[in-house]
């Protein structure tokens, strides 16, 4: 029954981690006036993102229909990696996929996406954004490991 399993475990996976990150975003939504500083350069400080990665602007509802698209395109993906036996990738796909829904849930909700980790000089990202990285390396780490897209040579023919 590994169908109904998959299907089982990645939905509570993916249940949880969209909670873990909401309840983070709220936490941060809710201690709006505060900064706290964990190491020097790294501190936990509410942002709000109107935009997409890095600063990046488009159009409220353009972002969020790439992003149904989008997702609806990771968890296919996701279980199609899954059944032809490439759990890594299947991983990878559904960590993006959560990234995208709970960034999604945010920008219906309030407008925007709640970031609040801030890294100086580079960036502000929250919980989401960090599973959409770390799927993105999962997915070039499966890709290096099965060489997918490289053809196999073969031996010319020997001559008689």
């Amino acid at each position: 029954m590994v169908k109904g399993s998959w299907i089982a475990g990645s939905s509570v996976g993916v249940a949880l981690a969209v909670v873990f990150d909401q309840w983070s975003k709220w936490f941060f939504v809710h201690h709006q006036e505060r900064t706290y500083g964990v190491v020097s350069g790294l501190s936990l400080d509410f942002t709000r993102n109107y935009g997409l990665a890095f600063g990046l602007s488009a159009n409220r509802w353009v972002i969020v229909v790439i992003s149904i698209l989008l997702m609806g395109f990771l968890f296919w993906f996701a279980r199609a990696e899954w059944k032809n036996a490439h759990p890594l990738a299947a991983v990878a796909s559904l960590l993006m996929g959560v990234g995208a829904l709970s960034n999604l849930v945010d920008r219906l909700r309030f407008g925007y996406v709640v970031d609040w980790i801030s890294v100086q000089y580079w960036s502000v990202f929250n919980l989401a954004d960090v599973w959409i990285t770390l799927g993105a390396i999962l997915i070039v780490i499966q890709y290096w490991k099965h060489d997918y897209g490289k053809k196999t040579k073969t031996a010319p023919p020997s001559a008689s």
